[in-house]
């Protein structure tokens, strides 16, 4: 039983792959013998939420790379037995998280550009370490060696396009030289779990046999989604298991995927027997629509679906006056019923103005609001913020300054004083280059609370009793211990300071292991303070999939909450940035792709062609997630004054009468 089940956006592919798995189940299959692939986090947890069988073993429901990731600490030492790049053994593998990836990869790329590499790139080192960690994950994802990747940008560039050979070799010895030196250490990523599954573990006798044994059926949801490394371990798991179901979205890949398109047409679909879910009845007041726009968009034609229920204003001349007429559409909306819930509304980044607006009118109309992009910066949080705050004023990093204001709501917050004597003794402070000292001011004393000062007091004495080597992690948690413990029962609080603990622990000990590095103390508070982001909590996806809320999304993330409503309001659609780009002289991702011909120049019309078919991806998905009316609003100019046009403009003016 090879099948692929082929079902639109809309069309229950989700939903029918988890009855088949419970009735797989119920039909007395092990679901140890079971491995479900998703898409990420988000869709496990709707998976783990939505198994309503009740089984006493394992349920193998996994995220590609959570897959991956378990594999290679359980088998970590058949990886030892097999790679001689590993020089550190371990029980099993140090994990790193992106803060510490990238704090390593900009020190790799300082250390290079201190021996003259990269002349004449102005970038900086953090914006080239990101450009080179996408690389390597675009390669691993793709199975491509990691030492062919300055060779294969190189060879993809037009003459015009091409900087000296030279620069891509640089690119390739950084690199090489990143991902060798953190698998000496025992360190992987992401990327780097990926390169040692299939190059050891999946090449291993031992492990294929216990694969082997512990794997008779497969299960994939979203195959739309999935990288052709993935899809290279589909192919060999289908050579033995008993039955694979396979879910695809027909209106395609989008986003990163985008690069899988062609090798899942043509290595995957082809071995797996059709079977098509009915179509989505609730998309059948847009399909006339939907269908002509993306005939425009692919094929520069002119042709026109007139729809009643799209309403257009596409040319206002600044956004600003844009958002307050979305602003008013929903405060209208609202009062004539429409539930908030029922309301979408989509930007291409991030809009601040929205933000607020929604957020002020939901709080007036006393509905639920959420911006479901948003990824909390670490020091949002107030505990986290003074945590920072102490461990600065504890190390005293000469490149790391506090400021009066920052002082202030650090005293707020830590000694809960009232925000005036919060600022007196912050401007106090601000004279001694806000180290912490006893007060002696006399008139400061006199305008402080005494039982205030004696707890300031009390704190000068603790960060003073503290041992100055103390690694960060260790300096956190003391302070949080003293200070914080049983100070909020917010579980949001909680998990920020542990998560802060969590990952200074796991820098400090990755980033020891390498000698460029002469305080990793103080490349972890950088790091936070550059604007490190929180990873959701359990909640926040729940919250995110339950959909009881206005919303504003970027267009990614409310394809990925699964979100219908009844009224969508897409904003600023001249903006190019509803186009994926991943095309510059450090990166073409395409080129990457293994099934990517060696030497084949990306041309500019490939680049418009990739562009189209990412864009024509994600525009079925939004139009065909709203039931009843879609709003479209357009700018004609720029933040920065220039004239703004996106292929999704010019396919709407092609499509609308």
């Amino acid at each position: 039983m090879r099948r692929v089940i082929l079902g639109e956006t809309g069309s229950g592919k989700t939903k029918n792959a988890i009855k088949r798995y419970c009735r797989m189940l119920s039909d007395g299959i092990n679901s140890n013998d079971i491995l479900v692939l998703v898409a990420n986090r988000t869709e496990r947890i709707k998976w783990m939420k939505n198994v309503d069988y009740k089984v006493t073993s394992q349920l193998r429901i996994f995220s590609y790379f959570g897959f991956i990731q378990r594999e290679l600490k359980l088998f970590w030492p058949l990886i030892l037995d097999k790679c001689s790049l590993v020089k550190k053994h371990e029980i099993e593998p140090v994990f790193m998280h992106y803060e510490a990836s990238q704090s390593l990869m900009s020190k790799t790329v300082e250390f290079y550009r201190k021996k003259d590499y990269l002349k004449g790139i102005i970038s900086s080192d953090e914006e080239i370490s990101r450009k080179l960690l996408s690389n390597i994950t675009g390669a691993s994802l793709s199975n491509t060696s990691y030492k062919k990747i300055g060779e294969r940008i190189y060879k993809s560039k037009t003459e015009d396009e091409k900087l000296e050979l030279e620069f891509y070799k640089e690119i390739n010895e950084i690199t090489v030289r990143y991902i060798e030196r953190i698998l000496e250490e025992g360190i992987v990523d992401n990327a780097v779990s990926i390169y040692l599954y299939f190059n050891y573990l999946l090449k291993d006798g031992k492990y294929l046999e216990h694969l082997q044994n512990n794997t008779k059926y497969l299960v994939v949801d979203n195959l739309e989604n999935i990288s052709i490394s993935q899809g290279d371990f589909i192919i060999e798991l289908s050579k033995w298991v008993k039955g694979s179901i396979l879910y695809y979205n027909t209106d395609g890949p989008y986003g990163i995927y985008q690069f899988s398109r062609n090798y899942i047409e043509k290595e995957l679909l082809p071995n797996f027997q059709e079977e098509r879910l009915e179509e989505n009845k609730n998309a059948e007041k847009f399909r006339e629509f939907i269908e002509a726009l993306s005939k425009n968009l692919m094929l520069d034609t002119e042709e026109i679906s007139e729809n009643s229920a799209i309403k257009t204003d596409l040319d206002n001349e600044f956004r600003s006056k844009e958002d307050k007429k979305v602003l008013r559409l929903v405060a209208e909306l609202l009062e004539q019923g429409v539930p908030g819930n029922e309301i979408s509304v989509i930007t291409p980044r991030y809009n601040v103005t929205l933000d607020f607006g929604l957020s002020r009118i939901s709080e007036k109309m006393d509905i639920k609001y959420l911006y479901t992009s948003k990824n909390d910066k670490v020091t949002d949080n107030p505990y986290v913020f003074a945590l920072i705050i102490f461990a600065l004023v504890f190390y005293r990093f000469d490149k790391i300054r506090i400021n009066y204001d920052e002082m202030k709501v650090f005293i707020n917050i830590v000694l809960q004083m009232d925000l005036i004597s919060s600022a007196l003794l912050a401007d106090y402070l601000s004279k001694r280059d806000y180290r912490l000292e006893k007060v002696e001011d006399k008139q400061l004393l006199k305008r402080l609370p005494k039982e205030k000062i004696e707890e300031y007091n009390n704190m000068v004495e603790f960060v003073e009793s503290l041992d100055r080597e103390m690694t960060i992690n260790q300096f956190f948690t003391s302070v949080y211990l003293e200070y914080f413990v049983g100070r909020s029962d917010d579980a949001k609080d909680i998990k920020a300071c542990r998560e802060l603990m969590d990952s200074s622990e796991d820098f400090v000990r990755v980033m020891e292991s390498f000698q460029m590095l002469k305080d990793a103390n103080y490349e972890f508070i950088k790091f936070i303070r550059e604007g490190a982001k929180t990873t959701p909590t359990l909640e926040d996806i729940g919250v995110k999939l339950e959909g009881g809320y206005m919303s504003l999304s970027t267009p990614g993330s409310f394809i990925g909450t699964g979100r219908k409503s009844k009224i969508l309001i897409l904003t600023d659609v001249r903006n190019p940035l509803y186009t994926l780009k991943s095309y510059n002289e450090f990166q073409n991702l395409w080129s990457l792709n293994k099934d990517w011909p060696v030497g084949r120049v990306f041309t500019g019309e490939d680049e418009l062609q990739m562009e189209k078919l990412d864009l024509d991806a994600v525009l079925k998905r939004l139009f065909k997630s709203v039931t009843e009316e879609v709003y479209l609003f357009g700018t004609i100019y720029s933040g920065r004054g220039m004239e703004q046009h996106s292929l999704f403009y010019d396919a709407l003016l092609r499509t609308l009468d």
